[in-house]
């Protein structure tokens, strides 16, 4: 990413950072952004408005490149521009003050703009940019209204401050999502613009325009105009809807395709201009810039997050989806009743009769011509008789000349008011349309929404008409602006008029001044047909109390939610048949599913080959109507010959026979935001041959249609997508491997094919689908590659408008899987009114012949199978809904009990009995198998059993069975119920199961009592209510036994599979077992053990449930987190790792097993499980942290060394350590005091006797730049006098503290100040007690941090000084395998009550809420970045506190455990994490000491601490010797602080790890899978510490890479093997990484003291000559410095061999000066002959021939004046 975002500077830079010389100077042609983009531009004209003025650039060899458009007046860098005046956060997101002091060349031009980034969604983001002091007019859509952040997002923006400008780009890439640096913004009244760089050239959307789906601009310069017109569609014209819509992809250099979106909320007439470089430019003359931007990642994601701003799509009545008939030019009621019977008469189905405007009287609304269609009501009621029905035409224009008194819908209109008026005035504005002169209705006006329903209701009286069309919405007028003309305002003469058709805003409509209800209708134009098609779908609902059907001509964004749409007045010519597919596929992205063309043509004469084709293509068109205009042929099907009819016929029954798949999928579409209709790069979004075919098109995701579209033609040249495909029509496979294929298309023929993988449901056709509704269904199952399919079938009455919401509908689910299993699921079955049998089942892709087959566990006969076409047929099913077929015989999974306890492996075995001391009698009691291990020699390491059980589970163990699956938006919920309870008390029978597909990478598995509500861990984890549409997992549920397979789609690699052992879960014990991948796994905390699990050859038990104890093996130590990373090794793949983590706060153990397999059993809460699938290491951790929540972002004083120990015992001892590290200048930056400092183990106190003076010395220390950390622990005294102790006087007061069960008496323990109470950090009033008593101490001893120990929490006795109730919460029937055997031991009681639940639920989480409570309180309390340190952890802690490892021992063997526990919560998203450097319990020694400060100079937090009675191990106590060599390790720490600043900064925004194993940067490499005595820094740093006394040599693996020695610089010859470095007490073996650039600063004596010190660049070339790195700089101690961006943010980049590029990107930071001393360049390999700094040559340099260094020295280089500057240098060519 951060080279990607390299070269995009880059490339900004060379287009936009000219001088004001340079100005005008010859960029390329398709950077030019037009400045005269009206027609007929001049030199004069141009430079009138400060523009450049030159011809373009000459290009040779570039025939094929349209130049035609590359503009000779274009903006010049400096054109006058916004600046930011003001910065700040907001609830939403930010907002922005821009000022411009300079006016342009547009009237009106605004100078003061507020800009707000609403990060509304994850993959949302909106950018308003509006006028700061006047409202304006902004689009009346109802959109959603976002008030909170989404955090976190997908997408990061950088604002530039001058001249203004906004980058959006994808987090995960780089990618450009917006980029408005690439020209000025514009913000006049009547003129705005903004232009944005795109990902790449390749559009789709921007509608409605006749054009090819794919807009591709690699080589073309492209204008599209948006303003509705009433015109028959033509290339390169405003049409007749506004859709300011597109998606963008975007190709990765690893030839991956993203999507994103863009959405430009804005109704005015407007531009958009698209330029090769690429970019877009909107220019539009009203209102606001409201721009959505979605960043999918997929075309079907961008869909989604389009629909949820417009609104999701109509569900139409069933009737509609049939085939409809009309014509302009009926004339007369016999013409339309013949036209009918010859229908009826060659038996074509048909659904819908329509009647244009020849059937009014006088082409006035609602009426019909008495004469010419007399009996015209009877006709209707009798086609309705039939099962038909009928629409009828309305056109907006609304007769004003008719005798006052005879034209009831023009007379109420009046008197109502509800007509569009003139410019102030009352009248109404009058145009000419079919009836003459007429009046608009106001749609906008709520009064008119009454008066059409009124008058609409009135004529379904006379003609009861099922739906109503609208026509010339746009709104079309004869005349142009109105009967009198237009006035000389502002509003009819802008300054600027979009490329409209007709060249005026009033060519055949309205003036743009005439007013409406809602604002001019300057503003509104483009949202008439959206305001009458709302209304007409309310007025239909409100009439015929049924679903609406609506057609509209002229749509806007959102039109969608109350209208059908068709292309407009189109042609019968081939070209217009083509034409018709983007143009559908178009309108399904714009969220108007329900569309179609005119079949056959409106306008020219059809030919009988034309109409045949497009009858063929028409019968898949989502709105299917045959309709042509006054005056030419008839061209209904019947009336061509017999041969055509019986091809159309064939046609339709295709059609017919598919509607319930088209149903489902309109349901898919209001309910699931799914395209009906989609292009082929839609579900192929890799596949670049995809991106450009329109002349064939996917129904839903299933069918693929590929028309044949040439006049004269038999052949069809069709793209099939690598997958498998079956003929429609004759099931024969096709498989193909990406390929166009010549497919025979004779006239006879339509070509479609179903993709394998799917489930078809369709139905045997009716002479219309109201008499067809019960007829039998049938199954079409297109098997995939792996023998699976999937369908769904949604049924109601197809009328009802609130069936959904009443759930009053049937909906199944279909599923094929292996074992060659059909099941049909009824999910819901509320619908009774019409039969659904299933007659028959037709299975494509059989490619053994059948045997057996079984319905419902019954053999059924009537079947059969065509060898030939590998076809197999179930037929006269009716009353069967489930089959289970064989190809060879039919398999019934059952067991016997003699089989039970057959002789399974040994590794199998899953332990049914996992309590200390089984027994055959207490095996058997629980209905388990006893038996002794087999294999024994086998199964032994060095001969001996290791906790392999004797005792285990059957194989037909009582366990759970499906009952039902339901889809969800979510993904499915499974109910589960198992009939017999098993050996634990209060056995859950009734379970539920949540399958949450919450991203591609991430699926949630949530299990849990379907009756009663249980505990659920009170994190703040992502609640996702939307379903991933593309996942990297697959997931299988087995029915019968219950279990779950999730395995990874591109490898098959298992990642969760529960069928291993039976699942339990009863209310204190819950167990579930999966197999894992590989028996290597990485995690599970806290717990003291080497980095690398395995259990190839072993049984591992480990146990969670916080415990005070010195660390050791074997031991639940302070904190808990269920998160691990399981390694997948596949034979010819990369290797991957995919995640698990357990969200259970209660006690559990996790048992691991060779099979291998893995076992969590958890006392409470629920199985809440995610599967994180990377498929890296770094991956893994993104997605856990984007659970549990990122790291802080730690003050910078932090990163220094911090000394405490326990045992000062008074403060002249402190101040001697002190003053002993001030003489040996040893740079300090925190000192700390543990519990020896209080007064009587009195929290908040200070023993002022001991310790006298203390606060003026903290505030002395403070004054010299170090900073101050004191102890806290949880227990309050409460035995002191009461009033002379404020902090349990005033917790008692307040109720903040833990109280026994059932009781409001408190429970209390014991810990160094006697009798205490726990203050309970889950009751939010305790928060408040915290601040208050920590402020008050404050205010005596300014400390800068707070160190919380003892919080697992920890207590001197059992449970609590009156012990604990005998009830099950402290007796459960399971205790895990926790330390001291019972889950009070040295704690307090689980009965006792947290506000939130119990302790037996929370007590794990103590260390959490106190963490929590602690960071909140010193925000309050200092006003600055906080810093916390805690010993008890959970899954998130990181959010709040930093974390040391506890109370180790002065070892070599703990120092060795530092690492792996270190490396461990970097992954557990702790990341500022250290162990006690030199040991807490016992004497350390020099040697250990020296090793281990080294060593914990590159610990994260670096603190050396030791405990009460041993000796002193500050570093200036031991030898001379020893100190250099400590202070050696201290210095290097501090010159690499920027370094690691950065890396936490990384950590808390982008989710690094600061220090991580090497096998998360090398997962190929199997040597560094069990690596944990060597780690990295970030990416760059490889360390590789001496961990065994009295030796000199390290064995070290160093990966195949290229290193060189910190900080000598020598490259390294040895890679990609084990070395033995030369490691003396006095070396550390430090080695930076080739391709890294790495920031440093020369120490000061501390952190404060040394900010303003140079800045040294230490860069390690690649093989390539490549490096790059980064810096983050703030002030490093506020709160909100990367909310309000007041940081500096550099990006280094070295290319070429010879180039370094110092790009700063954010410079906002001012108070700290950043100047670039030193850099030093390794692996230069060739004499450096010169060196320039930004373009001059430097002469201060050195080149080291022997080591192959480059010294620049003595740059005094500002690394904020210029965003970028350039170190470049030449070398000899020998």
């Amino acid at each position: 990413m951060a080279c990607s975002l390299f070269i995009a500077s880059i490339i900004v830079f060379f287009f936009v950072s000219y001088t004001y010389g340079q100005q005008c100077e010859q960029t390329l042609n398709a950077a030019r952004f037009n400045c005269y983009p009206e027609k007929n531009p001049t030199q004069e004209k141009c430079l009138a408005r400060n523009c450049c003025w030159r011809s373009p650039n000459q290009r040779f060899n570039s025939s094929d490149f349209s130049d035609v458009n590359v503009p000779f007046c274009y903006y010049p860098s400096d054109f006058p521009n916004y600046e930011v005046i003001s910065n700040e956060p907001t609830d939403f997101g930010q907002r922005i003050r821009i000022f411009k002091s300079q006016m342009t060349y547009m009237p009106h031009d605004i100078l003061n703009l507020t800009v707000d980034f609403i990060y509304e969604t994850e993959q949302r983001l909106r950018i308003r940019i509006y006028d700061s002091v006047f409202k304006r007019y902004e689009v009346p859509l109802k959109v959603p209204v976002v008030e909170k952040k989404a955090d976190p997002t997908d997408y990061e923006i950088v604002v530039k401050s001058k001249p203004f400008s906004i980058l959006v780009t994808r987090k995960s890439t780089g990618m450009i999502l917006f980029d408005s640096s690439v020209s000025p913004l514009i913000f006049a009244d009547q003129f705005i613009k903004i232009s944005t760089r795109l990902s790449s050239p390749l559009l789709y959307g921007l509608g409605e325009h006749r054009q090819s789906l794919l807009i591709n601009i690699t080589e073309n310069w492209q204008r599209l105009t948006f303003y509705t017109r009433d015109f028959p569609p033509l290339e390169n014209i405003n049409l007749y809807g506004v859709h300011p819509f597109h998606i963008n992809l975007e190709r990765t250099p690893d030839n991956q395709t993203k999507a994103h979106g863009q959405f430009l909320l804005n109704s005015n007439a407007m531009d958009v201009d698209l330029q090769p470089l690429p970019a877009l430019t909107y220019t539009t003359i009203g209102g606001i810039i409201d721009l959505y931007i979605l960043t999918g990642p997929t075309a079907h994601n961008v869909i989604e997050q389009y629909w949820d701003v417009i609104g999701k799509p109509t569900m139409p009545p069933f009737w509609s989806i049939g085939f409809h008939l009309c014509r302009w030019g009926y004339n007369n009621t016999g013409n339309l009743l013949a036209m009918i019977q010859r229908m009826h008469d060659a038996e074509f189905p048909y659904d819908v009769q329509w009647t244009d405007i020849d059937a009014m009287s006088s082409h006035l609304d609602f009426t019909y011509d008495n004469k010419n269609f007399n009996g015209l009501p009877d006709l209707v009621r009798g086609l309705q008789s039939d099962g038909k029905h009928y629409v009828n035409i309305i056109d907006p224009g609304i007769s004003s000349s008719q005798p006052t008194g005879t034209y009831f819908p023009y007379d109420d209109g009046i008197k109502r008011g509800i007509f569009i008026k003139k410019l102030d005035s009352t009248d109404p504005i009058l145009g000419q349309v079919w009836p003459g002169i007429t009046a608009f209705p106001d749609f906008t006006n709520p009064d008119t929404v009454e008066w059409w329903t009124n008058i609409a209701a009135t004529f379904h009286e006379t003609i009861p008409f099922d739906g109503m069309w609208i026509d010339m919405n746009e709104p079309s007028s004869f005349i142009d602006g109105s009967i009198n003309g237009c006035t000389t305002y502002y509003l009819d003469n802008p300054p600027f008029v979009p490329h409209v058709l007709g060249d005026s805003l009033n060519s055949k409509s309205l003036c743009p001044s005439a007013q409406q209800y809602l604002s001019s209708h300057y503003n509104l134009h483009n949202m008439y047909g959206y305001f009458e098609a709302q209304a007409t779908n309310q007025a239909l609902k409100t009439i015929r109390k049924q679903r609406p059907f609506v057609l509209s001509r002229s749509t806007f964004a959102g039109s969608g939610q109350f209208t059908a749409h068709w292309t407009g007045d189109n042609r019968a010519t081939f070209n217009d048949m083509y034409f018709s597919i983007p143009a559908i596929l178009n309108f399904n992205m714009f969220g108007i599913t329900h569309v179609g063309a005119d079949i056959c043509g409106f306008g020219l004469d059809t030919t009988e080959e034309l109409c045949t084709r497009w009858m063929q293509l028409g019968a898949f068109y989502p709105f299917m109507r045959n309709h042509n205009d006054i005056g030419q042929r008839d061209q209904d099907p019947a009336s061509f010959s017999w041969e055509a009819q019986q091809i159309m016929k064939q046609a339709l029954f295709m059609r017919y026979s598919l509607i319930p798949f088209w149903y489902t999928l309109h349901h898919q579409a209001t309910m699931e935001s799914r395209t009906i209709l989609q292009p082929l790069f839609f579900e192929y979004l890799n596949d670049v041959n995809t991106y450009n075919v329109d002349e064939q098109f996917l129904l839903g995701r299933a069918i693929l249609v590929s028309p044949n579209l040439i006049s004269g033609s038999d052949k069809v040249h069709a793209y099939f997508p690598a997958d498998i495909w079956y003929e429609l029509s004759s099931g024969v496979k096709l498989l193909s491997i990406g390929q166009v294929i010549v497919l025979n298309a004779p006239i006879s023929k339509l070509n479609v094919h179903v993709r394998g993988g799917f489930i078809i449901p369709m139905q045997i056709p009716g002479a219309n689908l109201v008499l067809g509704r019960g007829n039998p269904f049938t199954l079409l199952v297109a098997q995939s590659q792996s023998g699976e399919a999937s369908g769904n079938l949604f049924w109601d009455d197809g009328d009802s408008l609130d069936s959904v919401e009443t759930q009053t509908y049937n909906y199944f689910e279909f599923t094929l899987t292996t074992p060659n299993t059909l099941t049909v699921n009824a999910l819901i079955t509320n619908y009774k009114e019409s039969p659904m049998r299933l007659d028959l089942v037709k299975i494509l892709g059989i490619s053994k012949p059948i045997t057996s087959v079984t319905v419902n566990g019954k053999a059924y006969s009537d079947y059969l199978y065509d060898f030939l076409d590998q076809i197999f047929l179930v037929f006269n099913l009716m009353t069967y809904l489930s089959l289970l077929i064989s190809s060879t015989i039919v398999f019934l999974v059952c067991y016997s009990n003699a089989q039970q306890c057959e002789k399974n492996s040994t590794l199998a075995r899953f332990d049914c009995y996992p309590e200390k001391d089984p027994s055959k009698e207490k095996c058997l009691a629980r209905s388990c198998c006893w038996r002794l291990p087999i294999d024994i020699e086998k199964q032994t390491i060095d001969g001996v059993f290791v906790d392999v059980p004797f005792c285990y589970y059957p194989r037909d163990f009582p366990t759970y069975e499906v009952t039902s699956n339901e889809p969800t938006d979510f993904g499915q919920r499974i109910r589960i119920l198992k009939s017999q309870r098993t050996y634990m008390p209060n056995d859950i029978l009734d379970l539920t199961a949540d399958i949450i597909y919450e991203t591609e990478q991430r699926l949630r598995i949530r299990i849990y009592d379907s009756l009663q509500q249980r505990y659920e861990v009170p994190l703040k984890v992502p609640v996702v209510e939307k379903k991933a549409d593309t996942t990297d997992y697959e997931v299988s549920i087995s029915e019968k036994p219950f279990s779950i397979l999730v395995t990874r789609k591109s490898t098959g690699a298992i990642l969760l599979d529960t069928s291993v052992s039976p699942l339990i879960f009863a209310d204190q014990f819950i167990k579930i077992s999966t197999r894992l991948s590989t028996p290597l796994l990485y995690g599970f905390g806290e717990h003291q053990q080497p980095l690398l699990i395995n259990v190839t050859s072993e049984w591992k038990r480990l146990t969670f449930y916080t415990r005070d104890f010195p660390t050791m093996q074997h031991v639940n130590l302070y904190g808990v987190h269920p998160f691990h990373i399981n390694l997948e090794k596949t034979p010819s793949n990369p290797n991957n790792v995919h995640g698990q983590f357990f969200l259970n706060s209660n006690a559990m153990d996790i048992d691991l097993q060779p099979l291998p397999a893995l076992t969590y059993t958890t006392i409470g809460g629920i199985i809440d499980l995610y599967i994180l699938t990377g498929p890296t290491v770094q991956n893994v951790i993104e997605q856990y942290w984007d659970v549990i929540g990122k790291p802080m972002m730690p003050p910078f004083w932090s990163l220094g060394f911090h000394l405490c120990r326990w045992g000062y015992n008074k403060i002249e001892n402190i101040i001697a350590s002190l003053q002993r590290m001030k003489n040996a200048e040893f740079p300090l930056d925190v000192q700390w005091t543990d519990i020896d400092t209080m007064s009587s183990y009195l929290d908040f106190t200070y023993d002022d006797v001991n310790f006298h003076g203390f606060p003026q010395l903290v505030r002395a220390l403070q004054a010299e730049g170090m900073h101050y950390v004191n102890i806290i622990d949880p227990g309050i005294s409460s035995t002191e006098t009461p009033g002379s102790y404020l902090p349990y006087d005033d917790g008692v007061k307040r109720g903040i503290f833990m109280k026994k069960f059932n009781s409001t008496e408190l429970i209390k323990g014991k810990v160094w100040p006697g009798i205490t109470a726990f203050p309970d950090f889950t009751n939010p009033d305790t928060v408040e007690w915290w601040t208050d008593i920590a402020a008050a101490y404050h205010d005596i001893i300014p400390f800068d941090g707070m160190w919380i120990d003892m919080n697992e929490p920890s207590s001197f006795v059992d449970g609590s000084i009156d012990g604990c109730t005998d009830n099950s919460l402290d007796n459960p029937p399971f205790v895990p395998h926790v330390h001291g055997d019972a889950l009070s031991a040295k704690t307090l009681c689980p009965s006792a009550q947290h506000n939130l639940s119990s302790h037996y639920n929370l007590h794990s989480m103590y260390g959490y809420f106190e963490a929590q409570a602690t960071n909140q309180a010193l925000k309050t309390i200092r006003k600055k970045r906080p810093f916390v340190l805690s010993r008890s952890t959970f899954a998130g802690s990181g959010q709040f506190t930093a974390h040391w490892t506890g109370d180790n021992q002065a070892t070599f063997d703990d120092m060795y455990f530092s690492i792996p526990a270190i490396i461990n919560f970097n992954m557990f998203g702790i990341t500022h994490v250290g162990a006690d450097i030199c040991g807490f319990l016992l004497d350390t020694t020099e040697e250990l000491c020296t090793r281990w400060m080294q060593l914990g100079a590159f610990y994260p937090f670096m603190r050396n601490h030791n405990s009460l009675g041993e000796r002193d191990q500050d570093p200036a106590s031991f030898s001379w010797e020893a100190q250099q060599i400590m202070k050696q390790a201290l210095l290097m720490r501090y010159s690499l602080i920027p370094f690691w600043y950065t890396l936490h900064h990384q950590a808390a925004m982008e989710s690094r790890t600061i220090v991580q194993s090497l096998f998360a940067e090398y997962l190929d490499d199997e040597n560094t899978f069990s690596i944990d005595q060597q780690f990295l820094v970030g990416r760059a740093i490889l360390v590789s510490p001496n961990l065994l006394p009295e030796s000199d040599v390290v064995h070290a693996y160093i990966p195949k890479d290229v290193w060189y020695e910190f900080p000598s610089g020598v490259q390294l010859n040895s890679v990609g093997q084990f070395v033995d470095l030369h490691a003396p007490i006095t070396k550390l073996n430090v080695h930076v990484r080739g391709g890294f650039i790495i920031p440093m600063q020369i120490p000061g004596g501390n952190l404060v003291l040394g900010r303003g010190n140079p800045f040294t660049l230490l860069a390690a070339q690649s093989d390539s000559g490549t490096a790059s790195g980064n810096l983050f700089w703030d002030d490093g101690d506020s709160i909100d410095s990367i909310e309000t961006k007041t940081y500096n943010y550099m990006e280094f980049s070295l290319t070429n061999f010879n180039k370094l590029t110092i790009n700063t990107l954010v410079s906002n930071y001012k108070e700290s000066a950043m100047r670039l001393d030193l850099i030093k360049i390794l692996g230069v390999n060739k004499f450096v002959t010169s060196v320039t700094v930004n373009g001059k040559i430097y002469s201060n340099y050195l080149y080291n021939i022997p080591d192959q260094i480059l010294l620049i020295y003595a740059l005094d280089l500002d690394m904020l004046t210029q965003s970028s500057q350039t170190i470049q240098w030449t070398t000899s060519t020998y």
